[in-house]
């Protein structure tokens, strides 16, 4: 009798994620800054995307790089005496419905960079969005990453670890991670007072009051 495991990955593995460049406009010799966003299907994200589109790219400077990662979509292996299920189909139908919903949505975010004038490159990714985040700004030698926070309560935390967290500790380059105010719900009004009792370190813009974010940028992004 023969033992079969059924295949589990629809793309190949590999230690450097895969990349698609799925748009560009108006990259240039006036482009200064490469500024890195994350974006994906969250409302966080959504909401740091537009942050950053209204409050910090510059479009005589700036080139806005989107990347949207998407994981290996996987089976539950399976062993079994004299018995064989090819899941190789299914996999690959469902990462071309993932690949498809990626490019979709950079091209809804490229298309609003587009419209304010601004340089922008988009790029769907295939891997650990905390690998192929950081591998990517360590190639393009990126000036900034901006990013939503995705909240995560504390048990989901440390299981299963947070995207910003890992980034904070390992990327060199600075990094902004926007909160969407309406999730802390009716807490806020009480978050508020001791968020700014906080005390300000000049070097971590996690303690930088919002307002003061681009004026932290400017200096520390320079030095």
């Amino acid at each position: 009798m023969t033992t079969v495991s059924a295949p589990t990955d629809a793309v190949p593995a590999t230690t450097t994620p895969l990349d698609t460049v799925v748009h560009t406009h108006g990259e240039g010799e006036h482009v200064k800054r490469t500024m890195v966003i994350a974006v994906d299907h969250s409302k966080n994200s959504d909401v740091a995307f537009h942050w950053a589109l209204d409050n910090f790219l510059d479009a005589t400077r700036d080139v806005a790089v989107l990347l949207n990662v998407r994981s290996v979509p996987t089976a539950p292996g399976l062993v079994a005496e004299n018995f064989y299920i090819d899941f190789s189909d299914y996999l690959s139908r469902i990462e071309e419905k993932n690949r498809a919903e990626s490019h979709q949505l950079l091209h809804y975010y490229a298309d609003q960079v587009k419209a304010r004038g601004i340089a922008v490159r988009a790029v769907a990714m295939v891997g650990d969005p905390r690998e192929a985040i950081l591998s990517k700004c360590k190639e393009l030698h990126a000036d900034g990453l901006v990013m939503g926070c995705r909240g995560l309560g504390s048990v989901r935390r440390a299981f299963l670890g947070s995207v910003s967290d890992y980034l904070v500790h390992h990327i060199k380059c600075p990094i902004m991670i926007i909160r969407d105010p309406s999730s802390e719900g009716s807490s806020s009004k009480t978050a508020k007072p001791a968020a700014a009792a906080q005390k300000v370190n000049p070097t971590d813009p996690a303690t930088v009051p919002h307002s003061s974010l681009v004026d932290w940028w400017e200096k520390h992004s320079s030095e």
